[in-house]
């Protein structure tokens, strides 16, 4: 941590304990979504922290930006949370980097 904040660097749904580079979950933005915020809670795990314990989350998806898909991302994030969300920027975006990939989660948590 850098000055009593953890840095969640741009969470991407990608083969875990490799350096692959391979996608995971190919194409499916809330599975991926979760995948992502699982990585988030795994950063946190050394810090007694906890995806809670979040002070903001900037989230890109892939998204037709239809208010159903943005609600269905949120709730996502939120159930991951487990409980209020921290504030949150959501970032809908007609692509991502490749079409493998749905979804990056970028954020902080107090250290």
């Amino acid at each position: 941590s850098a000055r009593d904040v953890i840095w969640l660097g741009g969470q991407v749904p990608s083969e875990p304990y490799s350096n692959s580079g391979k996608r995971m979950l190919e194409g499916q933005l809330l599975p991926q979504t979760r995948m992502a915020m699982s990585y988030i809670e795994d950063l946190l795990r050394p810090f007694g922290r906890r995806p809670g314990d979040v002070k903001f989350l900037v989230c890109y998806f892939a998204s037709d930006g239809s208010q159903a898909e943005t609600e269905a991302f949120a709730a996502t994030v939120a159930d991951c949370v487990g409980g209020a969300l921290p504030p949150l920027t959501l970032v809908p975006q007609p692509h991502m980097h490749s079409p493998e990939i749905k979804v990056e989660i970028w954020g902080a948590a107090q250290g």
